[in-house]
């Protein structure tokens, strides 16, 4: 199984591969060695925990393990199938290959050509490793104290950086293998088929079809992304213009309503306005009445008061008129 890392690429990752073999001589290293000891003994129940926390942290992962060409009940199967696989992967890397170089080495460049099309960042590596190691604390809570955290977290970063930068490494070394090939076959049919070269375990034909079938779904991906972002902005607008539209049809409402209640207030005020005179004006008349029969009584009482003195009998009085004609 061929490895098509040149010896300059090869040195530009040594020194991060070294560290798992150096910090292999840590305390801390023992801790994560016990740790996949468990792992291992049932790799895929503990693949599956994988994978229920992975999907529920991150449901943007998903769609690497879907695939929509085969019935559901087969695609549940196959993805804990794969992540099984992953517990078993890890597994090999922090017990039997960490002291082993070159199985070590061939692990890690496996694990970089395999995802090295899938669009992904150190960033998604640091989360997918984050999540396995949420998994591991819920799956092992009497072992996972701080330092065993501690232990774990620091041999997934450097996993992490490592594949990350072995990614960049095959890239660039695939590309210009196939340029170069593509090349000197036109210029030489008597050159050696690429396809017939072994990377990994596979054929180069093999790695050609990953790269394109990755490349089409994430185009795909791209595609279907743009597409809900246009409904979703078509939808806004719409949504915007029929509220617009209730908005400006309720303002029409609220017009003809205070149209059709603004004569009926005008007549009802006219009415008030006509009644209210009319109580102003029999309170003036009985204003007036009244002060006419106070003025009449004062009269009467100052013209009494001036007849007293002359023994005058008012003729304004009925009871002493009364008592008059009594007496004759």
């Amino acid at each position: 199984m061929g490895n098509i890392l040149s010896s300059s690429s090869l040195l530009k990752v040594k020194v991060d591969r070294d560290k798992i073999s150096s910090e292999s001589e840590c305390k801390y290293f023992m801790k994560v060695k016990e740790i996949w000891q468990i792992m291992e003994q049932n790799t895929s129940y503990y693949g599956f925990s994988f994978c229920t926390v992975i999907f529920r942290n991150h449901p943007k992962y998903v769609k690497y393990f879907e695939n929509e060409a085969i019935p559901e009940f087969v695609q549940e199967a196959k993805i804990k199938k794969k992540f099984s696989i992953i517990c078993d992967v890890m597994c090999a890397l922090f017990i039997d290959y960490y002291d082993k170089p070159s199985k070590r080495d061939h692990i890690l460049g496996y694990i970089a050509m395999v995802h090295k099309d899938l669009g992904l960042t150190l960033k998604d590596y640091r989360n997918f490793l984050s999540d396995v190691l949420k998994a591991i604390i819920i799956e092992l809570p009497q072992i996972m104290n701080e330092e065993y955290i501690l232990a774990q977290s620091t041999y997934f970063s450097i996993v992490a950086e490592i594949v990350w930068k072995l990614m960049i490494e095959l890239n660039k070394e695939m590309t210009q293998m196939l340029l170069m090939d593509t090349g000197v076959k036109k210029c030489c049919m008597w050159n050696m088929d690429p396809e017939s070269q072994i990377v990994y375990g596979y054929p180069v034909k093999y790695w050609v079809y990953k790269k394109r079938y990755w490349e089409y779904r994430r185009a795909l991906w791209a595609s279907v992304e743009a597409d809900a972002l246009v409904n979703t902005t078509e939808f806004n607008t719409i949504k915007t213009k029929k509220r617009r539209s209730r908005m400006k049809s309720a303002e029409r409402r609220r017009l003809n309503r205070r149209r059709q209640i603004e004569p009926r207030k005008l007549n009802s005020s006219d009415s008030d306005a006509a009644s209210q005179l009319q109580r102003g004006r029999a309170r003036t008349s009985s204003s007036k009445q009244s002060a006419r029969i106070s003025w009449l009584l004062a009269k009467d009482r100052i013209f009494r008061e001036r007849q007293i003195g002359g023994n005058y009998k008012s003729k304004f009085s009925p009871l002493e008129t009364i008592q008059e004609i009594s007496s004759t």
